[in-house]
């Protein structure tokens, strides 16, 4: 390299600035790039005499804060970058993989050939990194809470993209003209729950967010029937409609007697009078709580072993009924006897 840079400085000194190689730099696939793409900014020259033959030496720059920085260098077989995760540079061409939005700016290359005029031509490309939006908006929402999505796209491309806000892939809002950000909100309802993201595009190309889910909490008055069924039965259902799933409760004169998770409870027993009574069913989660409307049971029955009637007593009122059977037994001969005695008489009269 000490050889290689004496032999420059003479020549340069010695041929001084007359010009005559011509630098061209061009970028693939264009000067406008979206993130994470490949970019190739290739430094073509022509010389301006027959006899240069040796290789030439190409610099690399990148302007930041308006100051020309080098990032990379390359003769012949000998290469040299700033970031030799991501760069390369083969023939004069710069090859940047994995584009970053830190990679936008202006670009230059200076080629030098010591055997030919000038000793350095320059030419530069402002490049500008083209990457997804941004989307803001909550994870969960209840029903009649304020929903607001951000769409965001800040210095991001050039020029000025189009954003729009999609919902379960259907565009809800989008900007009037081009912007770098988009605001959308409304009341929440259950029908707002779903898939969002954000869409940028403009000549680059289109550029979508990640996807983001909405979830909306709510609970709705549950519902409570009463049936009674063939045999004796009754069957008892609540159901609500509820996010998450809420937890419901059956209660009888304010005592709860079933209790589960769900969107729907059932509850079924052998009637008996003392099921007789109001009935109300009850929903929770963390939206809140809601009650049915309260119901009202009667119960019609002849008394028997499970009604309120003690043993004593209905002991008394077997004993009563099976004397007067016994009464009744030894009556109705008699009866019939007597009925047939006056039969008779009232015939013989007739006979007379």
């Amino acid at each position: 390299m000490v050889v290689f840079t004496g032999i420059y400085i003479f020549v340069y000194a010695l041929i001084g600035c007359v010009y005559g190689v011509t630098v061209d730099l061009t970028v693939q696939p264009s000067n406008t790039i979206v993130e994470n793409q490949i970019i190739g900014l290739n430094c073509s020259f022509e010389r301006s005499r027959s006899t240069s033959i040796l290789d030439p030496l190409f610099f690399w720059y990148k302007m930041v804060n308006g100051k020309k920085q080098e990032i990379g260098k390359q003769q012949g077989s000998y290469t040299e970058v700033s970031d030799k995760t991501r760069m390369a540079i083969l023939d004069g061409v710069l090859v940047i993989h994995e584009v970053k939005r830190s990679d936008s700016g202006v670009y230059e290359c200076e080629v030098s050939i010591v055997d030919d005029h000038p000793v350095k031509t320059t030419d530069s490309r402002n490049v500008i990194v083209f990457y997804a939006p941004s989307i803001v908006l909550p994870i969960t929402l209840m029903v009649g809470d304020v929903l607001e999505i951000v769409c965001t796209n800040s210095n991001a491309a050039y020029p000025e993209p189009v954003l729009e806000i999609y919902k379960n892939d259907k565009a809800i809002a989008s900007t009037n003209g081009t912007g770098t950000e988009l605001s959308y909100t409304a009341n929440v309802m259950v029908s707002d729950a779903g898939d969002y993201f954000c869409r940028a595009s403009n000549e680059a190309g289109t550029k979508d967010s990640q996807t983001k889910h909405l979830s909306v909490q709510f609970i709705h008055t549950p519902s409570i029937v009463l049936t009674p069924m063939v045999g004796g039965v009754l069957e008892i259902v609540c159901t609500s409609n509820a996010y998450p799933e809420p937890a419901l409760e059956i209660y009888m004169n304010g005592k709860g007697i079933a209790n589960g998770t769900g969107t729907e409870l059932n509850y079924t027993a052998n009637v008996k009078a003392s099921d007789a009574g109001d009935y109300f069913c009850r929903a929770s989660n963390e939206a809140g709580t809601k009650y049915s409307q309260t119901k009202h049971l009667s119960v019609q029955y002849w008394c028997d072993s499970s009604s309120k009637v003690n043993d004593g007593k209905m002991t008394m009122l077997l004993a009563g009924v099976s004397i007067l059977y016994g009464i009744f037994l030894l009556v109705l001969p008699v009866c019939f006897w007597l009925i047939n005695c006056l039969q008779y008489r009232k015939e013989r009269r007739k006979g007379m």
